[in-house]
C-alpha cells in the first residue's frame, strides 16, 4: 500500500506582508501530481491545515479544491487537526465527507478515529490522533493526572488496542523526539518556552508508521516516525531546507520503504548579501524569488528597500551586518579638520553610492559657505 504523507500546509499564511496563496498552490498542484504518478492508495494530512483558526476564504476555497482533487484520484485521504487549526471548523460535515473516501479528525473526543483499508498484503488501520493539549484530554481521564503534552499523548493512545498481525499507521501533530533528543525546530514553528509540549518516541506503541505534523522540516523521530515537513519554506532559516512529502510503502507487515519527494517552489527563499551598489547591478533585474537582503554598508543607504526592490521585486527583508564601527571618539578625529565641503561629499557618497559631480559641487559649494559665515557670526 502506497502512502503519501504531507504536513503543516499552513493555507493562507502571509509572509512579511507578502500573500503566499500562490505559491501555495502551486505546491498542492505538485502534491496532487505526486499522487497520481505514484499512484498512492491513501494521503495522509497530519495537521496545520490552515494558518489561521480563522482562514481567510481564499484560504477555505483552495482547501476545498486540493482535496476535491485528491478524491477524484481514487485515494483515500486522512486528515487531522493541528495546533493552528479550528478543530471544529476543519471538521464540519466530516461524516458525509466519509463516505467519499474523505476522513476527517478534528476535536479530540475520548476516542480515536480508526479507518481499515485493505491491499494484497491485507488490512491496514489507520488512527487519527488531532493535535492534544493536557486539559482537553483530562476531561476523559478524571482518575488520571495529565499535566504535560507527553501524559495527554500517553492517555489518548491507551484507548486503543493494536493487533499484532495486522499493519498499523497513525497521524498524529505535536513535538516529538527520541530520548535524548530534542528535534530540529525552524523558525516558523509556534513553540512552548522550555520545550514542554515535547512527547518522547517512547509513548507511542509499535505502529509500522506514524504520520506526523508540526515540526517544519523533514526528519526522522526514529525509524518509523516521521516528520514530512513543510511544503514550502516559511521562513529565512529555511533557505537550505528541502521540501516536499514522504511516499511510504507499506509492504507486508514490518516492512516499509520510505523516500523523500521533493517539490519546486514557484518562488523560492533566498538570502543574498553584499554592498547596496553590488547587489544591484545591471541585468539583476525580474527576480521573482522571495528574498533576505544582508546589506554590508558602512552606513545605512537612503530609502534602501524602495531601490532594492526595483531589481528583487519581492524582496521581504532587508537588514545591516557590518564589521564593528569605529568608536565615536576616533570618529570625531577623523572628520576633525575637514572643510565642508570634504563632509558633504563624502556623506553624499555613502547615501548615493556615486561621487558628486562638478555641477553639483558648484551648486553646494556657495551654500555650505553661507551656512558656514553664519555659524562663525
Amino acid at each position: 500500500m502506497k502512502l503519501l504523507h504531507i504536513a503543516d500546509l499552513h493555507l493562507g499564511k502571509r509572509l512579511h506582508g507578502f500573500s503566499l496563496l500562490e505559491d501555495q498552490q502551486h505546491a498542492l498542484n505538485q502534491i496532487t501530481a505526486l499522487v497520481k504518478a505514484h499512484k498512492a492508495n491513501a494521503v495522509l494530512i497530519a495537521g496545520d491545515v490552515f494558518d489561521k483558526a480563522t482562514p481567510a476564504e481564499s484560504a477555505l476555497v483552495l482547501l476545498d479544491e486540493f482535496l476535491t482533487a485528491l478524491i477524484e484520484t481514487g485515494a483515500a485521504v486522512f486528515l487531522i487537526a493541528g495546533n493552528h487549526d479550528s478543530a471544529l471548523r476543519l471538521e464540519f460535515g466530516s461524516r458525509l465527507l466519509m463516505k467519499n473516501g474523505l476522513y476527517i479528525s478534528g476535536a479530540y473526543n475520548g476516542t480515536l478515529n480508526k479507518v481499515r483499508l485493505k491491499d494484497e498484503h491485507g488490512p491496514v488501520d489507520f488512527y487519527l490522533l488531532p493535535y492534544v493539549r493536557p486539559a482537553q484530554v483530562q476531561q476523559f481521564f478524571i482518575e488520571q493526572s495529565i499535566k504535560t503534552h507527553e501524559d495527554a499523548v500517553r492517555a489518548a493512545l491507551s484507548s486503543i488496542s493494536l493487533t499484532p498481525s495486522i499493519r498499523s499507521v497513525l497521524l498524529a501533530h505535536q513535538y516529538v523526539s527520541g530520548e535524548g533528543s530534542l528535534g530540529y525546530r525552524s523558525a516558523s514553528e509556534s513553540a512552548i518556552a522550555g520545550g514542554l509540549d515535547r512527547v518522547c518516541t517512547s509513548a507511542f506503541p509499535e505502529f509500522d508508521y506514524i504520520a506526523l505534523g508540526h515540526l517544519h522540516k523533514a526528519q526522522a523521530a526514529s525509524d518509523s516516525i516521521y516528520y514530512s515537513g513543510t511544503p514550502l519554506k516559511y521562513d529565512f532559516s529555511e533557505t537550505l531546507d528541502k521540501k516536499g512529502a514522504l511516499l511510504v510503502e507499506l509492504l507486508e507487515k514490518g516492512s516499509a520503504d520510505i523516500k523523500f519527494l521533493e517539490l519546486t517552489p514557484l518562488r523560492d527563499m533566498l538570502r543574498i548579501q553584499g554592498k547596496f551598489s553590488e547587489l544591484i547591478k545591471p541585468g539583476l533585474s525580474g527576480r521573482e524569488d522571495y528574498y533576505k537582503i544582508i546589506l554590508e554598508d558602512e552606513y545605512d543607504v537612503l530609502d534602501a528597500m524602495n531601490r532594492i526592490r526595483e531589481f528583487y521585486p519581492n524582496a521581504m527583508q532587508l537588514s545591516y551586518e557590518r564589521e564593528v564601527m569605529p568608536e565615536q571618539n576616533e570618529v570625531g578625529l577623523s572628520l576633525k579638520g575637514k572643510a565642508p565641503l570634504e563632509l558633504f561629499e563624502k556623506f553624499y557618497s555613502y547615501q548615493n553610492d556615486r561621487t558628486l559631480d562638478e555641477e553639483s559641487r558648484q551648486f553646494i559649494k556657495p551654500l555650505l559657505f553661507e551656512l558656514e559665515s553664519g555659524v562663525e557670526e
